[in-house]
């Protein structure tokens, strides 16, 4: 009698189990793929979900205040650091999951600048010359600006001038920030950097630009350390 109660707790005790193992939710699983191993400020993040499940909704959190509910997760980064990207799964249960993944984003820095050629149709030979960094083409004040050179001879280019700032993003072409003038402090004339063809291409370490005259700008990359 004793060992035919045991046998039916035993068997009610292992239908229970296998009752609690079907109860428990499978979750929607996956993994969240770039294709870069780091990126630059204003860079175009893509991150893809690579799912080994059914999944029927996402939303992404990309660690800056930005979400989305799209597919592939697109975001811009206007400052550098490391986020922390959250992707929330939901499948046809009602099922989530949250996946992690770190994005590194970096930014470049110029350290000189290289005045090569002056524009066409300025007549002086010497003066008082500055360079100037703005965020974009209007008359707003520099957001860096570096020691006025006295009475520099323009015959005696190229100039170069130690910099340390923030250049725009990491396209390969960008048509915005920073711009930047060399201008003659007692006129104001520009006289290279702004103009209406200006832009800006990264290549092999240096900052290209063309416009008014024609400069160089060399720039280093720093990555935020983890």
């Amino acid at each position: 009698m004793k060992n035919k109660i045991l046998l039916t707790f035993s068997t009610l005790l292992i239908i229970f189990s296998c009752n609690n193992e079907d109860q428990t939710p499978i979750l929607p699983t996956g993994i969240i793929e770039s294709s870069k191993e780091f990126y630059v400020v204003r860079d175009l993040v893509e991150l893809k979900l690579e799912s080994s499940s059914l999944v029927e909704k996402v939303t992404w959190d990309f660690g800056n205040g930005e979400t989305s509910d799209n597919q592939i997760g697109r975001v811009l980064y206007t400052e550098p650091g490391i986020y922390e990207v959250k992707l929330t799964l939901t499948d046809t249960n009602g099922n989530t999951n949250v996946l992690n993944k770190k994005v590194i984003v970096g930014q470049y820095y110029g350290y000189e600048a290289i005045l090569h050629r002056i524009s066409n149709g300025y007549d002086e030979t010497t003066g008082d010359v500055q360079l100037q960094l703005r965020n974009s083409f209007s008359d707003e004040e520099p957001f860096w600006a570096s020691t006025v050179f006295e009475n520099f001879n323009f015959e005696d280019l190229p100039l170069a001038i130690e910099i340390d700032v923030p250049l725009g993003g990491g396209n390969e072409y960008i048509v915005d920030s920073p711009v930047v003038r060399f201008i003659e402090t007692n006129t104001g004339i520009t006289l290279g950097g702004q103009g209406a063809s200006t832009g800006y291409q990264y290549f092999e370490g240096e900052f290209f630009v063309g416009g008014l005259g024609t400069y160089s700008i060399k720039y280093r990359l720093v990555l935020p350390e983890e």
